[in-house]
């Protein structure tokens, strides 16, 4: 209940003596009232018996309330939620710090590259690398790391979980546009997600994605004006989610490639939105209608990782080549969509192709035609009979960014994790800086926690000098910086507030619940607590779009989504 407690008893002699007991909860405690003892005859040993008893009677009832209320269907859940969160948010700062040691740590016991390893496996690689003090077994059943149907761990997905983000949805205006436009995507029924329909789209002809390309689909599927340096910051944010280096975000993206991509950020975006919001998350395209078996789960994580990781550069234009070669061999009439016997004969082509790596729960007994059609609801998301490229993409889809020999970080997470390192450095430098801009000249006399865009510029390159280290090997380049920009929320006077702007970059599990109201706070290691926060600034012209795409996502279900549509967004 999280209100047992014990006393250690030393003595000069013999072993100590651990003596447990139940204590009220804080609001029990606050209306106790401690009044004088009442004069009596007792001796003061009696007088003390009868108090101890006293109090070992009203604890008892207080603890037998409290059970039996957490004993209900509802406490009993809620008592699991708050244990999980608790459990998350002390294993995420430790899983952040020795990401790389347990990797390498659960790759050696990986010979097959299949992405999973025994619950064995998982509990040892915490217990070496990060410590045996802490009870894992307990700690793997609160976090529910074990697949449901098949019991074994997928550590790539366990290691994505925990990671350093921005969090506030003013700095994730790219991420949410991404979403929402995914959704869109996904929305598309009939022909319009076909093969020839996706590439015509999104290519604009030569399957090829480029910025020109970008504006004019963001532009279609949002429904308003998109600029070139909006789209191209959404450019940088979703190469930055799904790569481990920025070289790609300089080129034309191929059409399935640039699909990927978009799944592997839309997956990461949907998991913080659902853990980081009080209220239910945003209805999405990808919820499954009902809750798709635990079986249906298992086989298209298994599945989509096998497959994902068959190629050993691992890279999104690798995982999309193997993906769109799956999905044409099984597309027997060519008209770019699965119907369901197709996609039924690439399943049983697949479990038949990798049954030797494949847990034997998947694979012993012969799939029931009930278990296929719960596959088939689980990844027809729009119900039409006909499974798409986009769709199939996202049934089998991993959950982690980049894959290969060693942990390959995505390029957002490096840079996350960078200025979340470095906060009280930077905290100090920004500091500095806000005072050599205090002059009357500027109309600035008084610190108030806010620079100009260009004093955040130095400060961020001002680190990767004091860090050093050779050119080509910067801490953080020059488009890494303007990643960070781009998340930065910054006034009409372009300013930011930058004890915010710090404390926006926190380690999060993004599988978690949010706590409920009263147990979440800042960070307990961010050093801007205790200081003054400026104003709200005011919203900017990346948040102005995303507010007006927030207001307008009611009205996306009423935007035409035919082939036609596709066409004239392209002449346009």
């Amino acid at each position: 209940t999280g209100n047992m407690g014990a006393v250690i008893i030393l003595k000069p002699t013999g072993p100590a003596r651990a003596v447990s007991h139940w204590a009220p909860p804080l609001e029990k405690l606050r209306k106790v009232t401690i009044e004088a003892p009442e004069l009596d005859d007792r001796t003061p040993l009696a007088v003390q018996q009868a108090r101890s008893e006293e109090k070992n009677q009203s604890a008892f009832a207080m603890e037998s309330a409290t059970r039996l209320a957490e004993s209900s269907p509802k406490g009993a859940e809620l008592r699991a939620e708050r244990i999980q969160h608790n459990v998350g948010r002390t294993v995420a700062r430790l899983v952040v710090d020795k990401k790389k040691e347990l990797y390498a740590f659960w790759e050696d016991h990986d010979p097959q590259r299949k992405g999973f390893i025994l619950r064995k496996e998982w509990e040892d690689g915490m217990s070496v690398i990060i410590g045996d003090d802490i009870p894992w077994r307990a700690v793997g059943r609160a976090l529910e790391v074990c697949d449901v149907y098949t019991k074994d761990v997928d550590y790539r997905r366990f290691l994505g979980r925990f990671r350093v983000v921005v969090h506030g949805a003013s700095g994730r205006w790219a991420e949410e546009l991404l979403r929402l436009f995914y959704d869109r995507v996904l929305s598309l029924p009939g022909e319009a997600g076909s093969l020839e329909e996706l590439e015509g789209f999104l290519g604009g002809g030569d399957d090829k994605v480029d910025i020109q390309d970008a504006m004019q689909a963001f532009g279609w599927a949002l429904n308003r004006h998109i600029s070139k340096e909006q789209a191209e910051a959404m450019l940088r944010t979703l190469a930055a989610h799904s790569v481990p280096d920025p070289s790609p975000m300089a080129r034309s993206t191929n059409v399935f490639e640039f699909l990927t991509r978009l799944d592997i950020l839309y997956r990461h975006q949907r998991s913080f939105e659902l853990s980081s919001s009080k209220r239910s998350a945003p209805a999405s395209a990808t919820d499954p209608p009902g809750e798709a078996a635990a079986w249906a789960r298992s086989l298209l994580r298994h599945l989509g990782r096998l497959v994902w990781m068959e190629h050993p550069d691992g890279s999104p234009q690798a995982g999309s080549e193997r993906m769109l070669e799956i999905f044409r061999s099984h597309d027997e009439d060519g008209d770019g969509l699965l119907t369901q016997d197709e996609f039924i004969r690439a399943v049983q082509s697949m479990l038949a192709f990798y049954k030797s790596m494949l847990p034997p729960e998947l694979t012993e007994e012969q799939v029931s035609p009930e278990q296929l059609m719960e596959l088939i609801s689980m990844v027809d998301l729009q119900g039409d009979g006909d499974i798409n490229y986009v769709e199939f993409v996202h049934a089998f889809q991993p959950i982690d960014r980049t894959l290969g020999t060693g942990l390959r970080m995505d390029l957002m997470e490096q840079i996350c994790n960078i200025i979340y390192t470095n906060k009280i450095s930077l905290l100090r430098t920004m500091q500095v800086f806000e005072e050599g801009i205090l002059q009357p000249s500027s109309g600035l006399t008084a610190r108030t926690g806010r620079l100009p865009r260009d004093a955040l510029l130095k400060t961020l390159r001002s680190l990767t000098a004091s860090l050093g280290g050779p050119a080509e090997q910067k801490l953080l380049s020059e488009s890494q910086i303007a990643i960070l920009v781009d998340h930065a929320e910054f006034d009409k006077d372009d300013f930011i507030d930058y004890h915010a702007f710090l404390e926006s970059f926190q380690i999060v599990d993004t599988e978690a619940e949010r706590p409920q109201d009263g147990e979440d706070g800042p960070s307990p290691d961010s050093p801007s607590a205790g200081f003054p926060s400026a104003p709200p600034p005011a919203t900017n012209d990346h948040a102005g779009v995303r507010t007006r795409a927030q207001g307008g996502s009611g009205s996306q279900t009423t935007m035409a989504s035919s082939s036609t549509d596709h066409a004239n967004a392209n002449q346009s």
